[in-house]
């Protein structure tokens, strides 16, 4: 079967905890005032890595109730590489984020 050719946009998935985190504790550390970041996990994937059958099959469960204009969109946005230009506020930070297969057997608990 020929897959859709957005299978192999990278992307750099990050848990949510991990999100969560980098935002609580930027909060009051003026070294990070004024200034971007970007922000990933320690992977980088496709998306064909990323959208293995399990996963895929629990997707699939969890959003086909998706209006046809949102999954349009959420589809046409996975052809745009989404990757961190670097980790310098994980490293500010401190902690190690999840990997990605950490971050869905910690979901699925």
């Amino acid at each position: 079967m020929i897959g859709p050719h957005w299978l192999l946009t990278r992307s750099q998935p990050i848990a949510i905890r991990d999100v969560l985190y980098c935002l609580e504790k930027v909060l009051f550390k003026e070294e990070c005032f004024d200034r971007n970041y970007d922000i990933g996990g320690p992977d980088v994937m496709t998306y064909k890595e990323i959208l293995f059958p399990r996963l895929s099959s629990v997707w699939l469960f969890l959003f086909t109730p998706a209006s046809f204009p949102l999954a349009n969109h959420l589809v046409s946005s996975m052809r745009v590489e989404v990757v961190a230009r670097n980790d310098r506020l994980h490293r500010i930070l401190g902690g190690r984020p999840l990997t990605f297969y950490e971050a869905v057997e910690e979901a699925s608990r």
